[in-house]
């Protein structure tokens, strides 16, 4: 029925548009329905300049694709959840969020509150072959260098410590080696590099 104010439509009579009715809209009783049912894909576009499209609901708000598969989940007073092919990955919580799978990011990481890994043995892993590793193993707290030598330098980028693969650990003063283990024991160099 049209009005003044509007049109009014009963619980699932629709409003269809498009040849095939692709787009309907309409109110089932317990729930408020868009459906998208002919090819390609649904957009919802707002082309109006400063204007801005409102979503609302008393409850939850769901976003779904193919076979009603969940992609978007905002729930009232809630979380807002991320799906991939149903899978649960990304939702907001009371304290920041919530990732349940891999995070992946091609950009930089920033940080004002630190990173926590609040989980004994869960590593901190850098580098396309993972080369080095930071963790604590619920006895030590360990860092792990693998394929290349481990090295700790000043901000200068000088040598301080370096320990190679299966072989010495050198040390440095002003970026010159003064001590190294060897397959024997020690050596300890003078000033220059050469021996004490």
């Amino acid at each position: 029925v049209g009005g003044a104010s509007g049109v009014d439509f009963n619980d699932n009579v629709k409003a269809r548009f498009g040849t095939g009715n692709d787009l309907q809209i309409y109110a089932s009783g317990n729930n408020s329905v868009i459906t998208h049912s002919g090819d390609g894909d649904l957009h919802v576009e707002v082309t109006g300049s400063g204007e801005d499209l409102y979503l609302n609901a008393n409850d939850d708000v769901y976003i779904r694709t193919t076979t009603n598969e969940n992609a978007i989940k905002c729930i009232g007073d809630g979380a807002v959840e991320l799906y991939y092919d149903t899978s649960l990955k990304f939702k907001t919580t009371s304290s920041g969020i919530d990732c349940s799978d891999q995070f992946q990011c091609d950009g930089t990481i920033f940080g004002t509150g630190g990173i926590q890994i609040n989980a004994d043995n869960q590593k901190l892993r850098i580098g396309v072959g993972e080369d080095i590793q930071i963790y604590h193993d619920t006895n030590y707290n360990l860092i792990k260098a693998y394929n290349v030598p481990f090295k700790l330098q000043t901000n200068n980028d000088d040598d301080a410590i370096v320990c190679n693969q299966n072989g010495s650990v050198e040390l440095y003063h002003d970026d010159t080696k003064t001590f190294e283990t060897t397959s024997n024991g020690v050596k300890v160099l003078g000033p220059e590099g050469g021996m004490a």
